[in-house]
């Protein structure tokens, strides 16, 4: 074909048009073409303070004061064509002047950095889209409400993708490399990643689909506490993940759900190697016979290993859920378990029901529900202690956390960070308490642990010996609501064990326990409100009993320009039987909210606990205010933090103060 002198090859012209074919197809062509573009600029003021030592005597710590300018543009556009390639371009510089000071002397720094983002998005309208990028970022990483620090990311990947309208399925793969540094008061950044990820959607039917992944890490992390000393720790992962849902029955009232999912994962550093591998297959079945009746049929099967420590769990649970009439609903289910790790094994089978009534009066409503619950339990010890791998908690406040399992031996305890880069001493980062069968970690002050961060505990806890046992365990509850404002109830729970054979090494949890209380929640006017509760809880078990009574309240009123305060305050105490671990805690909260001027928010808060009923007393008070504000293309916002740690004789003081100011220019 000859057009203007010039041959033409009518594939040529076939594949142009193809290319095209979509619903921008009448863009402009072009070589280049700018289609939006946009920029702000910014100033941020940051000011981090740190003290910490003994109560009374004068505090160590560090400061941190930061000045940040930045602009940023990004561009958007295309070339040749949207459907050929879409570009997004953004990027900028970014001035930091910084001030440490710690220990007397102090270090000054300007420097210009920069941000970078480039994405690269090849025929995003075909079925076989692709895009590659590269990220150059200098974001604040807050390591709590009162920390943060400057991080450098460096990312570069791609990610594809083959999806076909009616296809049977859609695949999609993604690839990249990124690596952080930054370093704060409290917190040391330093990670290198690879990961490649592939994805499988796809059908199963009407109504019914699937998606497969996997997922492939390297990590290798020098990160952790700046208190403690780091172990380069390197860690592979392969994670395999199906996942299916069917929809099907008569009027598709059947839904079962089903994951499988493979996980092969190490770490090693100095102190040694660690793998794990865990299976796991759970099928859910949900059946809605009617509208007031459904059953379900749930296996969950998990066979994991920790080196040499083998684990193998296997539980059948079905049950049905009835309402037979609008007041009266019931529940029965089944279930049985076979579990076994190295050095126990345990067979159990349980059976319970519930029945729970309602019953309108004339000043409000009334429940009343009664549950009863039989197990019986084989358990086979080959052993008197048995390794656990990895529980992971997260540790707030200096409150303890429970672990999993009861009669945890003190001596085996290690507590990690999740990457295992570091390993915290008890009695330095952490302390362990012991409530009869329970232990808890509780985080000090003084030590790495970050507030709200989440460890990795390894231990050891005893088996209790080889012994077939039953439990039978009732409970009752009654409850009365008055006038939709108030509610009174009670609960009674009773259990009774029988040995059937062997010899328990540890005693068996059994007894009674009751909680009554009261609640309010009136309101005095259209927008005051007035509130509260109390409790009293009695645990009278043959491990760890104890006592509880607690009364908290509260107030709510608006007030001029749009704000609100809420005033609360709570008291706790706990008498743990034999121990003295107790709580008496005193607490209360200030809140205002306002809209003082158009576009503007203003928040202030002010919290303070008090508890001196432990053998390490503890104390907390921290404040907080945010405002900010909209004018037109101009944003401008502000926040302070401040708190005061105590804990034993150890007092911490921390300061955050931040201030932004934003500007669009484009």
């Amino acid at each position: 074909m000859t057009i203007a002198g010039k041959k033409w090859h009518l594939p040529s012209i076939t594949g142009l048009v193809a290319l095209l074919a979509s619903p921008v197809w009448a863009e402009e062509i072009a070589a280049f073409r700018l289609t939006d573009l946009e920029g702000e600029i910014a100033f941020r003021h940051y000011f981090d303070e740190q003290m910490g030592g003994t109560q009374g005597l004068p505090k160590t710590g560090e400061t941190r004061s930061t000045n940040e300018g930045e602009v940023f543009l990004r561009a958007n556009g295309y070339v040749y064509h949207p459907n050929l390639l879409k570009v997004e371009l953004g990027g900028g510089p970014l001035l930091v002047q910084s001030n440490v000071a710690s220990g007397g002397l102090s270090n000054s720094s300007n420097d210009l950095l920069y941000n970078l983002t480039t994405h690269l998005d090849f025929l995003e309208q075909k079925p076989y889209p692709f895009s590659v990028y590269y990220e150059h970022l200098n974001p604040s990483v807050y390591t709590s409400t009162t920390s943060r620090f400057l991080q450098e990311n460096n990312k570069v990947g791609f990610n594809a993708a083959l999806r076909r309208p009616g296809a049977i399925a859609n695949y999609s793969i993604e690839a990249f490399r990124s690596n952080s540094q930054g370093e704060g008061i409290d917190q040391v950044v330093d990670d290198e990643i690879d990961q490649v990820s592939f994805r499988i959607d796809h059908g199963l039917g009407a109504n019914s689909n699937g998606q497969f992944v996997w997922q492939r890490n390297q990590q290798e992390s020098r990160s952790g506490s700046t208190g403690a000393p780091i172990l380069p720790t390197t860690s592979h992962s392969d994670t395999l993940n199906y996942d299916t849902k069917f929809i099907f029955g008569e009027a598709r009232k059947a839904q079962l759900h089903t994951v499988i999912s493979f996980l092969d994962q190490d770490f090693e550093n100095s102190l040694g190697y660690l793998q794990r591998q865990d299976l796991r297959f759970t099928p859910d079945l949900r059946w809605y016979h009617s509208d007031t009746r459904d059953s379900y049929y749930r296996l969950n099967y998990v066979d994991s290993k920790d080196n040499d420590i083998v684990t193998n769990n296997r539980s059948l649970i079905s049950g049905i859920n009835d309402r037979p009439t609008e007041n009266l609903n019931q529940s029965a289910d089944i279930r049985f378990d076979d579990m076994s790790t190295t050095g126990l094994t345990e067979v159990a089978q349980s059976i319970g029901g519930n029945i729970r009534y309602t019953k309108g009066v004339t000043t409000g409503e009334m429940r009343l529900s009664y549950g009863a619950r039989y197990d019986r339990r084989d358990r086979q010890a080959a052993a008197s202690q048995v390794p656990v791998i990895g529980e992971l908690i997260t540790l707030i406040g200096t409150t303890g956390v429970a672990l999993a399992n009861d009669y945890v031996v003190v001596a085996t305890i290690d507590v990690w960070n999740t990457s295992r880069t570091q390993l915290y001493v008890e009695g330095v980062d952490y302390r362990v308490i012991v409530l009869g069968s329970r232990t808890e970690i509780e985080r000090l002050a003084a030590g790495s642990i970050l507030d709200g961060q989440q460890v990795l505990v390894d231990y050891e806890y005893e088996t209790g010996g080889t012994v077939d046992y039953s439990m039978f365990t009732q409970n009752i509850q009654a409850s009365w609501s008055l006038k939709q404002y108030y509610n009174v109830y009670a609960r009674l729970n009773n259990s009774t064990a029988t040995i059937n054979s062997g010899l328990p090494t540890l005693p068996l949890n059994t007894g009674t326990s009751w909680t009554t209380g009261a609640r309010a929640d009136m309101p005095l006017t259209n927008d005051m409100n007035i509130g509260g509760e109390v409790v009293y809880d009695n645990y009278e078990q043959d491990i760890s009993p104890y006592i509880r009574d607690s009364i908290d309240a509260y107030v709510e009123m608006p007030l001029p320009f749009l704000s609100t305060l809420r005033l609360s305050a709570r008291r706790v105490h706990v008498d743990n039987i034999g121990s003295n671990e107790d709580v008496d805690l005193r607490g209360f909260m200030l809140r205002f909210r306002s809209r003082p001027w158009f576009r503007s928010n203003l928040t202030a808060e002010l919290n303070a606990e008090e508890d001196v009923g432990g053998s390490l007393k503890r104390k907390l008070v921290s404040g907080a205010a945010t405002l900010s504000w909209r004018v037109r293309r101009l944003l401008l916002s502000a926040e302070a933090r401040a708190s005061r740690e105590l804990q034993g004789t150890y007092e911490r003081d921390r300061i955050l103060v931040r201030f932004f100011v934003t500007r669009e220019i484009l």
